[in-house]
């Protein structure tokens, strides 16, 4: 798992028609066929660089802030890592349940 390399962190639900840019990346999706479900996130850029995203599978949606772990800045040559990661985290949501939030090493909840 690359689940140390970055980190997600809660934050309330934005707009993405206020100022948010798509990143070079503009999001990654996933199936879990045991639950048959569909569930993508997608990222944008966001003000001072921060990178944002919103997963969202069958009317559910989380919003979080996409850190790297040592608190460096992320970089769009960092995008193959981020997308892992990304689809590592829809597919733990989607199989403990979309209606909950997502609980796994990879997010910090304050």
């Amino acid at each position: 798992m690359t689940t140390r390399n970055f980190k997600l962190f809660p934050i309330d639900p934005f707009d993405v028609d206020q100022e948010l840019s798509p990143w070079v990346m503009p999001g990654v999706g996933t199936r879990a066929a045991e639950e048959n479900s569909l569930a993508e996130a997608e990222v944008w850029a966001g003000e001072n660089g921060t990178l944002l995203t919103r997963f969202s599978s069958c009317g559910y949606f989380l919003h979080f802030e996409i850190k790297e772990s040592l608190g460096n800045p992320i970089k769009s040559n960092m995008q193959d890592a981020v997308a892992g990661f990304l689809s590592e985290m829809l597919e733990v949501w989607v199989v403990d349940g979309v209606d909950d939030d997502l609980e796994c090493n990879g997010v910090a909840y304050i």
